[in-house]
């Protein structure tokens, strides 16, 4: 029952070398469709093509990125997610009327342009014009999916760089074959009821070597 004990714990070590799931840190290729609360399909990369990111560097919804670990290659998942978790709530102080004066000169908005400037950061802020009349423009600064919940249907489509690779290092395969080596010894040993025999183990595999104590 040890023996088969320890051999139940190092495959579970092992597991994190052999299992293929996606991990932080790795690089995915993802196919994901954006589902609003009545079912309308807000945008698909099917047909597209998959959405390329590096996960951990938090450059989507954090919840989004979360769903993807442990995930393997063709594995689907649907996640539901609350405005919170998306992209928050609705502000209505990012919504600013502005002459159409301050627009350059011959330029013709239009409702659903979207239009750019910078803060005194230096950062970019994208307004979407939500209403044009003679002499104003509406701008919205809020992300257009801003106080939605939100359905992502994923699927995984591929783990490019991989810590989590499906074949074990030979430094790993030769821990493992020396935890079962010990493993091993200590079965038998406590199985036969001899005086356990004590173990000196050295950095390199090739030199395991297991000695009687001097009498």
């Amino acid at each position: 029952m040890l023996f088969l004990g320890v051999l139940i714990l190092i495959a579970a070590l092992a597991g994190g070398f052999i299992t293929g799931k996606a991990r932080l840190g790795n690089i995915v290729a993802v196919d994901y469709t954006v589902r609003l609360d009545d079912g309308t399909v807000y945008y698909t990369t099917v047909g597209e093509g998959p959405l390329q990111l590096s996960l951990g560097e938090s450059k989507l919804i954090p919840a989004f990125e979360k769903s993807l670990i442990g995930m393997r290659v063709g594995e689907s998942k649907t996640i539901k997610l609350p405005f919170e978790e998306a992209y928050g709530p609705y502000r209505p102080e990012l919504v600013t009327v502005v002459s159409r004066s301050e627009l350059p000169e011959g330029s013709q908005p239009v409702v659903g342009q979207q239009l750019q400037t910078t803060k005194e950061d230096g950062t970019p802020l994208t307004f979407v014009v939500t209403q044009v009349t003679e002499d104003t423009l509406t701008l919205d600064a809020n992300n257009p999916l801003a106080g939605q919940n939100l359905t992502f249907d994923i699927e995984l489509i591929a783990i490019e760089k991989s810590r989590a690779s499906t074949n074990i290092n030979p430094r790993t395969f030769g821990w493992i074959l020396l935890a079962l080596g010990v493993a091993g010894f200590v079965f038998f040993n406590t199985r036969n009821r001899r005086r356990l025999l004590p173990i000196r183990v050295v950095t390199s595999f090739r030199r395991l070597s297991f000695r009687r104590p001097h009498r």
